[in-house]
């Protein structure tokens, strides 16, 4: 069975843990889907014991049953399955290869002023990550992903509300959103 890793980082938040396990299936198989929830339920059950599952509210959030005050974030990568853990509040989290299609599609994801600073394929990995995971964490079905504003610099994201989330770049292609 394989392993599952914790993630040792500085810029993890106090509070939240992340952990990673690979995924037993290229991408594009008929067995992919499934290698994905057995990586989801491993994550799980390292973390939280036999005794938890995962479920999902009708918007697909991912929730633990039984229910807890802990929040939970899903993603998975061509190669991992990522759960992020929070016990202060929302969490979000996207792992995501750098891919040139990215280009193609930042007209769906940026917003006027991210577009006009001509981000490189890295900087629009940072954008696509950071929306993905702010997307998740705040639970906002219908949420325009051009109206998450990512300040790169700052590490924050503000959506249309108010509400403003804190970024964690854990490694190209990896970001975490928290409050």
């Amino acid at each position: 069975m394989p392993e599952v890793t914790p993630l040792i980082s500085p810029r993890l938040p106090a509070g939240v843990d992340v952990c990673y396990t690979p995924i037993d299936a290229p991408s594009r198989t008929p067995r992919r889907r499934e290698a994905e929830r057995e990586a989801v339920a491993r994550l799980i059950e390292w973390r939280f014991g036999r005794d938890v599952s995962l479920g999902h509210l009708d918007s697909g959030a991912p929730v633990l049953l039984p229910p807890s005050d802990v929040a939970v974030s899903i993603s998975h990568s061509l190669t991992e399955a990522w759960l992020a853990v929070s016990r202060r509040g929302p969490v979000g989290i996207d792992a995501e290869h750098p891919r040139p299609q990215l280009q193609r599609v930042a007209p769906r994801f940026l917003s006027p002023r991210e577009a006009a600073s001509a981000p490189s394929l890295a900087r629009l990995l940072l954008f696509w990550t950071a929306k993905e995971a702010v997307y998740k964490a705040a639970a906002t079905p219908g949420l325009d992903m051009r109206h998450i504003e990512v300040d790169p610099e700052a590490l924050t994201a503000t959506l249309p509300d108010g509400r403003r989330f804190l970024l964690a770049p854990l490694a190209p292609g990896l970001t975490l959103a928290f409050v």
